[in-house]
C-alpha cells in the first residue's frame, strides 16, 4: 500500500490486519465498518485515520469526505454497494485486491 488513501472494509480480522499493514507502510487508511462504534474502535484503538459507517444514511458523503484525493488502494473485503462506492472514488491508476470467501462459494451450486 502506498502513502495515499486506502479504503479497507476493516472491522473483521482480515480487514483490520490489512489496514494495520497499510499503516505500517505509511498509508492513510480509511476504514469502512458497519456502525459508529466499530468505526471509533478502528480509529481510536487501531490508529486508522478515518472511519466510514456503511450503515449510515450519509455513507457516500462520509466516504467522499474521508478520501478527498480519491482512493489509491482498495482492499475489497465486502462487495456490493460498498465496493461500488469505493470504486467510484478510485483514482486513475489506483490498485485493488479482492478477497473471496471460499466458504460462501461452496454453498452455491456449480454452474451448468
Amino acid at each position: 500500500m502506498d502513502a495515499r488513501h486506502s479504503a479497507v472494509p476493516a472491522a473483521g480480522t482480515v480487514g483490520s490486519v490489512a489496514g494495520q499493514l497499510g499503516k505500517i507502510r505509511g498509508a492513510r487508511v480509511v476504514d469502512i465498518a458497519g456502525g459508529a462504534e466499530k468505526c471509533r474502535y478502528l480509529v481510536d484503538e487501531l490508529g486508522f485515520d478515518a472511519g466510514v459507517d456503511y450503515k449510515a444514511d450519509d455513507f457516500k458523503q462520509q466516504l467522499e469526505a474521508a478520501t478527498p484525493g480519491g482512493v489509491h488502494v482498495d482492499f475489497e473485503n465486502v462487495g456490493g454497494e460498498v465496493m461500488r462506492a469505493v470504486l467510484s472514488r478510485m483514482v486513475i491508476g489506483g490498485r485493488g485486491t479482492v478477497r473471496i470467501d471460499l466458504r460462501l462459494q461452496r454453498r452455491r451450486p456449480p454452474p451448468r
